[in-house]
């Protein structure tokens, strides 16, 4: 089995062929996150974009943990220039393995940038990620709006045992385009995130998942902290 545990916004633990893996580490800054920097464990830390509520704590945590930091070119270039050592580059389309693991990047219709000292540095483009391994499969989907390979993807890698889904709106997809990329993607376990994290992205997610059920789908609403066996 493989577990995953949310942690707030977009911030996904993951304990997966052996690995314990974070997708988007935003803990500094998160009104949501129950767990500090200081407690994470990693020894992979993967990164859909450079926002500073998905790159949050990557520095911090591959400097203390060791954990490999895969991501986008330039991501991981800004990494090593912060004293990190251990990066994995890639980019949209392309597979990095990580042990057992297999993590491929992914199209998402989003931008990428990170603030530093006031400048806005550009951070490659913005993705999307799946992760298989041991018969297990899981799709990350970042930060997007809705389109149409959405289903180009699941044809191509899927099924999904799990699909995390942004739909706080505003920055990514609301509420109607998300049960539309849902009911495209129909992995057995459909968990909402990306908000209500912060009151500009507050949104209904028992009411998605809910909508959801009427379409045929599993889904289910994951408090921070709380943990699911796929």
């Amino acid at each position: 089995m493989a577990t995953l545990t949310f942690h707030g916004h977009s911030a996904i633990e993951l304990q997966m062929a052996g690995r314990r893996v974070w997708i988007d580490p935003f803990l500094t800054g998160n009104p949501k996150a129950v767990l500090r920097p200081d407690q994470v464990q990693a020894d992979t830390l993967i990164v859909t974009h450079g926002h500073g509520d998905h790159f949050g704590d990557t520095v911090a945590l591959a400097r203390r943990t060791g954990a490999v930091v895969v991501s986008n070119y330039e991501i991981t270039s800004y990494c090593r220039a912060q004293g990190v050592e251990r990066i994995e580059p890639a980019n949209v389309g392309g597979t990095v393995m990580a042990g057992k693991l297999s993590i491929t990047f992914t199209p998402a219709i989003h931008s990428s940038s990170l603030e530093v000292n006031g400048q806005s540095l550009y951070m490659g483009v913005a993705a999307g990620v799946v992760l298989r391994a041991e018969g297990k499969s899981l799709y990350h989907m970042g930060d997007t709006s809705l389109f149409s390979d959405i289903r180009l993807i699941t044809e191509r890698l899927g099924p999904f045992d799990v699909a995390l889904v942004p739909t706080g709106d505003r920055f990514t997809m609301g509420l109607e385009s998300s049960l539309t990329a849902a009911r495209w993607i129909n992995a057995r376990l459909t968990i909402p995130i990306h908000h209500s994290t912060f009151p500009i992205i507050e949104a209904n997610a028992e009411d998605f998942v809910r909508r959801l059920a009427r379409l045929g789908s599993n889904g289910r609403v994951l408090a921070p902290g709380e943990s699911v066996e796929f």
